[in-house]
């Protein structure tokens, strides 16, 4: 209704500064073609609407909305689909720079690579603008070697942390 109010506000100061090619108030009032009214209806509208608002609560508790925790249920659901979408997204971009570094015949070999590498021990070190991960190698010379160029590419990639 606001917007509709500011519109009909324009048209009015249009046909106002367009008066002077007139020179009558006839003419005012057939450019305004009932804008007034309808203004003043709007302006009505607007202050009956601002008042019903004012009327409800400024904070509403699940309980009272009558939605119980299913709105809950759903946020929750939601997040984590997003985390599990963004965790599949790494893995697959994580899988296309190990690919090129690995060559088996069988693709799920890469996968089982990938996650045989997340459970590596190893030594973690932070310093003020740096992460600093250093793996223990894996135990036959094909993945070492397979790990050596994930490494190096993501290390050209220059990850860069939050």
């Amino acid at each position: 209704m606001r917007k509709q109010a500011a519109k009909l506000k324009a048209d009015l100061g249009g046909a106002v500064l367009n008066e002077e090619r007139r020179n009558s108030v006839q003419g005012l009032k057939i450019a305004q073609r009932g804008a007034v009214g309808r203004l003043r209806a709007l302006e009505r509208g607007i202050r009956q609407a601002t008042k019903q608002r004012d009327a409800l609560p400024k904070h509403v508790t699940i309980a009272a909305s009558g939605t119980g925790r299913e709105v809950l249920r759903c946020e929750h659901k939601t997040i984590v689909d997003r985390i599990k979408i963004s965790a599949y997204n790494a893995e697959e971009w994580l899988l296309e720079r190990l690919q090129p570094h690995y060559h088996y015949p069988n693709p799920n070999d890469v996968h089982d690579l990938l996650r045989s590498f997340a459970e590596l021990s190893g030594r973690m070190r932070t310093t003020a603008n740096s992460l600093t991960v250093t793996l223990d190698p894996p135990d036959t010379p094909q993945h070492r070697q397979a790990l050596r160029g994930l490494i190096t590419e993501l290390n050209a990639a220059t990850p860069t942390s939050p």
